[in-house]
């Protein structure tokens, strides 16, 4: 390898010049390109006793996390001279985007200094979404209608008839992964107290007391639908207002990444159960049917006075 006295200018026996640069024989226009060994004695050969020196200069390309600082990938190390013009650009990083910032010194100038070029990257966003929804309700096989949303759904069943009356509610589960990494999701439903699971028509789940478990994976975008048939328990005991939940547990993704948003992984719908009796629904339509008669007969009235008063003030 040529050695060299930056110095100098002379080469001399201990140095050695690096070969990254070029070295000028200016004596005998001879150039060694970057990277070329030369060896001692073909410098003795061509008799030249001063060269060129041109110094070295490095250029760190770093590839960080937004916010950690964090390094992703092995640097990157560009060798030249200083007055070369460098480039560089962004790689391709698993599980992580740019921050759409591109760093002022990607290209330039080598110098004395070390140059470093920052590229910055931020984590894929991970968001899984569930949905509770009903989508029918059977009384004795009779559809009822389903209230906004499919997420409240009243039922009205008669007094007379509670015991032998059957209550089917059919759900479904909607899962979404509405990020931009793969991963696995472990979903719960909790079945109301009020009601019991039909599990010959159970698909997908394991059950453990009241509560049902899944697991799934999604890749980005993916939508996955599960449902549940849920038979209502005959007895008083069952009127009011009954809750059904569903929520995510857990995730898992090869990154490890945790959500950005965990406020729609639970959902919740209701079934407001009534009871009528024959007597209070005629009492009711009784009731409406007088106050309908009032009214007309009140407004009746009320146009006979004033024709009354307007024959009175035309005398």
């Amino acid at each position: 390898m040529a050695k060299v006295d930056s110095e100098e200018n002379n080469f001399i026996s201990g140095k050695e010049y690096p070969d990254t640069g070029k070295v000028v024989l200016e004596a005998n226009k001879i150039k060694i390109e970057d990277g070329i060994k030369v060896e001692e004695k073909i410098i003795e050969e061509l008799n030249a006793t001063k060269v060129k020196y041109n110094e070295p200069s490095e250029v760190v390309v770093k590839y960080l996390e937004e916010g950690t600082e964090l390094e992703l990938s092995e640097e990157k190390i560009i060798s030249g001279i200083v007055g070369k013009e460098y480039s560089t650009e962004r790689k391709d990083i698993d599980y992580y985007e740019s921050t759409g910032i591109e760093p002022e010194n990607a290209k330039g100038i080598m110098n004395k200094e070390t140059t470093y070029v920052k590229y910055y990257y931020k984590k894929l966003p991970v968001n899984f979404s569930v949905e509770n929804k009903i989508s029918e309700i059977t009384v004795n096989g009779k559809k009822l209608e389903i209230g906004k949303d499919n997420k409240i759904a009243k039922i009205e069943l008669k007094e007379d008839e509670i015991s032998n009356t059957e209550v089917l509610v059919k759900l479904q589960i909607i899962v979404k992964n509405n990020g931009k990494i793969s991963g696995k999701v472990n979903i719960n439903e909790t079945i109301p107290a009020e009601y019991e699971l039909i599990t010959n028509e159970l698909v997908g789940w394991e059950k453990s007391e009241n509560q049902l478990y899944t697991m799934m994976e999604l890749e980005p975008g993916e939508e996955k639908i599960l449902g549940i048939i849920l038979k209502g328990k005959n007895g008083n005991n069952n009127l009011g207002n009954v809750k059904s939940e569903v929520k995510i547990t857990n995730i898992e993704n090869i990154p490890g990444f945790e959500e950005n948003n965990v406020e729609d992984n639970s959902d919740t719908i209701d079934f407001i159960i009534g009871i009528y009796t024959g007597i209070q629904k005629d009492t009711i339509k009784q009731f409406e049917t007088i106050i309908s008669t009032l009214l007309i007969v009140g407004a009746t009235i009320i146009i006979l006075k004033t024709r009354v008063k307007k024959g009175k003030h035309f005398k």
